[in-house]
């Protein structure tokens, strides 16, 4: 069974991020894969909730993300994205709770997509 203090935060979530997307706020919720302190299943699981209960439909399927390489050959997978109406959830391969310290390259790439209203890079910088 849930925590009383875990269902608390699933209902905040399952009232305040529907409002959000709403109103045309663009959201995008990351997580870093191997965070133990907010687990990524945890974090799948409320948006999957989410999802279903308020019949949010999905965007684009669960898909990789790139970074660019410092050199010709060096591009990595960074995680996952996945995209529902008005909401991008996005996975940061190998980075903990601090994904900003544990994987800075991922991080700012993120984040100038999102404020640049971009999608993730889609595949490696060498294949475009």
């Amino acid at each position: 069974p849930m925590s009383k203090k875990n269902q608390n935060a699933t209902i905040g979530q399952l009232t305040l991020y529907p409002d959000l997307i709403k109103s045309g706020i663009r959201v995008w919720i990351y997580s870093g894969d191997v965070d133990a302190n907010v687990p990524i299943t945890g974090t799948l699981k409320w948006i999957e909730l989410m999802k279903d209960v308020e019949g949010i439909p999905v965007v684009e399927p669960w898909r990789e993300w790139w970074v660019p390489g410092l050199h010709k050959h060096e591009d990595q997978m960074a995680g996952m994205v996945w995209k529902l109406r008005g909401f991008t959830f996005v996975s940061v391969k190998g980075a903990g709770h601090m994904v900003p310290a544990d994987k800075p390259r991922e991080a700012q790439v993120m984040f100038e997509a999102f404020i640049g209203g971009r999608d993730l890079p889609e595949k490696s910088f060498e294949e475009r």
